[in-house]
């Protein structure tokens, strides 16, 4: 046979009840639920104090699971990655004309030479360029694996800073 507990039994947090709530000095809450009823619960952040563990994700440790990738191949990618970005922050024009080396084949991105993005006009049509071709949405519509959106992710946002960097710079 099982006990059924009366509203004064279960403890509830305070922000659980529709209703006025007020709190006394020993630090319990006090609660007036809708029926009339009323509940005192203790400090509802002690209920919770042992019980929980809270850590602080990285970026990429709550991307990953996402993507679905193995840890260790995403070492791989991300030296492959920053091999390629390194000493190239910021430039937009070096980046765009290298991109061929970080992505897979199919990927959609035709090598673009530096000589052919000089002016700033050029290098605004090889940035939107590369945007097709790493954009999550787009990649998401052609189905594209997990390591190759990782590659497209990572690539995408050192695209968009060394772009912010440009425009800054009024190149």
């Amino acid at each position: 046979m099982t006990k059924k507990k009366s509203y004064s039994d279960i403890p509830v947090a305070n922000h659980m009840c529709y209703g006025a709530s007020e709190k006394n000095l020993n630090s319990s809450v006090k609660d007036t639920v809708s029926d009339g009823s009323k509940i005192i619960v203790e400090d509802p952040a002690e209920l919770f104090e042992d019980n929980f563990l809270v850590e602080e994700l990285t970026l990429e440790e709550k991307t990953l699971p996402q993507l679905g990738i193995d840890p260790d191949e995403n070492k791989a990618l991300d030296d492959k990655i920053r091999q390629w970005s390194d000493g190239k922050q910021g430039n937009i024009r070096s980046l765009l004309s290298t991109l061929q080396y970080v992505l897979w084949p199919g990927s959609g991105w035709k090598p673009v030479p530096l000589v052919d993005i000089i002016e700033g006009p050029a290098v605004k049509r090889s940035y939107q360029r590369a945007l097709l071709c790493l954009h999550p949405d787009k990649l998401q519509q052609k189905g594209v694996g997990s390591d190759r959106r990782f590659i497209a992710q990572q690539v995408f946002d050192i695209l968009q800073d060394a772009w912010t960097h440009f425009n800054s710079l009024g190149s």
